[in-house]
């Protein structure tokens, strides 16, 4: 069984509609499969590429290592982070910490894409 956290992230103010769209597309994923929502980090207004100033993706983090969840969701690996070399890192930490990463979108699963989350990085 897994218990899901989900990632999401918008950079400007006037994008609210889309965390909102998010949320209830990721409550719906979730529950179609019988899998149980842990919680729903969110950082609003902030870019992609400085992981330490988003405050709910470092708590994402310490949660991981606490073993709260096994399972991240986010809508794509760009909204999970733009900076390749802390966003490989994060990635590395979670799965060390036994936490699988879907990036929906991108149709990324760590537990069969792990190769091509590099590329992906690049990319972002």
């Amino acid at each position: 069984m897994y218990k899901c956290a989900v990632y999401t992230r918008v950079s400007t103010d006037d994008q609210n509609t889309s965390i909102v769209n998010q949320r209830g597309y990721f409550i719906d994923y979730i529950k179609s499969r019988g899998w149980i929502l842990f919680d729903i980090y969110t950082d609003e207004a902030f870019t992609g590429t400085e992981t330490t100033k988003r405050l709910s993706f470092q708590r994402l983090l310490s949660d991981a290592k606490e073993k709260k969840y096994n399972l991240l969701l986010a809508k794509s690996y760009s909204r999970f982070g733009r900076n390749q070399r802390e966003t490989l890192d994060a990635i590395a930490k979670l799965l060390e910490h036994n936490v699988r990463i879907i990036f929906i979108e991108d149709n990324l699963d760590s537990k069969r894409d792990i190769g091509q989350f590099g590329l992906f990085g690049w990319l972002a």
